[in-house]
């Protein structure tokens, strides 16, 4: 009898140890890097400045409705990437959100390990988390609950019975790059998908 209460002890404590070194690092989607009293425009701008002047491209500044800016950038790192694997060109740009809410501007951005370990990318991404860091603020991840494992991400998808990551769906297959340009262009022009640049 006190052989295996002294064996259940032993058990407890080998498991209760365990656990901290099992204990794996969680992800979330998103950074908010700060909150600023300004003008919604004038952190639009700042924001702009601050990344062309730390190394990021900015390639487009898209406003899904009032009082919000996405903005894609990327760098000479970032599209580095795409020469690591068939599908890792995905992780090449990140989005930067300027929010306007109502205590003020949001400042928020992609998180690149998050990125990273759900595109399935070998590089270390948390380069560029340190990089958009230092730029706009270190701030507090958000946007996936308690987050994600690294093991948990690198079998994500949105919903059973939709394609992981590395099983996309194939739209089209082109002769050439120009050709698949050429057609994506010419389907938004004319809006045949109901679908505009």
């Amino acid at each position: 009898m006190m052989y295996a209460r002294l064996r259940h002890v032993f058990l407890l404590v080998l498991f209760i140890a365990a656990v901290p070194s099992q204990a794996a690092d969680r992800y979330k989607p998103f950074v908010l890097a700060y909150t600023s009293d300004s003008a919604f425009e004038g952190v639009v701008v700042d924001v702009k400045a601050k990344l062309q002047n730390s190394g990021f491209d900015v390639l487009t500044d898209y406003r899904p409705y009032e009082g919000a800016s996405a903005l894609v950038v990327s760098s000479s790192g970032l599209r580095a990437l795409s020469n690591e694997g068939k599908l890792s060109g995905f992780a090449s740009t990140l989005r930067v959100g300027v929010t306007q809410v109502e205590d003020g501007v949001q400042v928020s951005y992609l998180n690149p390990e998050y990125l990273g370990k759900a595109y399935r990318i070998d590089a270390d991404m948390g380069v560029h988390t340190q990089a958009l860091a230092a730029t706009l603020g270190e701030g507090e991840a958000f946007g996936s609950g308690k987050g994600l494992t690294e093991k948990k991400l690198r079998k994500y998808r949105y919903t059973f019975g939709m394609e992981y990551f590395d099983d996309p769906y194939v739209l089209g297959e082109f002769e050439s790059q120009q050709a698949a340009l050429d057609a994506v262009r010419a389907g938004l022009a004319n809006n045949t998908a109901r679908c505009t640049k």
